[in-house]
């Protein structure tokens, strides 16, 4: 394990495009699109998905299964064929959070009925919150948490939610 897929352009995959599974793997500022089947797929432990275009998959953008601290973030999940996140299987403290999410229809799909699914301070492509939920299936549909959401798009450039804005400087002026 411990491997660190980077900068990599997969295009027009006959299969699950990406796959982490195992502990401790990190795919960063990857290119993932037209893939036959799923972009990317993860499960295991401690896996970090992290400023990848995942992009026009045929089957669903990221799925997520048996997994536990995994972080998917700062990623771009657009137009994909089924869901942009699937999750399944059982999940323990995942973070998927920060991710620009646009489809139009299937945005995240659940199985897990038990267990608390954060997806919050996404951005959804839309801002209203009955499209955001009836863009959501699967029998744990009740069991995502995505309110707090992004307004707008998330910039995902290197460092970007990271840097603090600059000090404002304050004006006066007499009139």
């Amino acid at each position: 394990d411990e491997n660190y897929i980077y900068n990599n352009t997969i295009d027009s995959n006959a299969g699950v495009s990406l796959q982490l599974w195992g502990e401790n793997n990190m795919a960063d500022s990857n290119l993932v699109t037209r893939g036959l089947d799923d972009g990317i797929s993860v499960g295991g432990i401690g896996n970090l998905v992290y400023r990848n275009m995942v992009d026009t998959n045929s089957g669903n953008g990221i799925v997520i299964g048996n997994a536990a601290g995994n972080e998917v973030v700062l990623n771009s999940i657009t137009w994909n064929g089924e869901y942009a996140i699937y999750v399944t299987g059982t999940m323990n403290d995942d973070t998927i959070t920060k991710n620009n999410i646009s489809t139009s229809d299937s945005a995240v799909y659940s199985d897990i009925v038990d267990t608390w699914i954060d997806l919050t301070r996404n951005y959804w492509g839309i801002t209203n919150e009955d499209t955001i939920y009836n863009r959501s299936g699967g029998p744990g549909r009740d069991s995502i948490v995505w309110i707090p959401y992004r307004l707008g798009l998330v910039d995902t450039t290197p460092l970007a939610d990271t840097v603090a804005p600059e000090t404002v400087t304050i004006v006066s002026a007499d009139t």
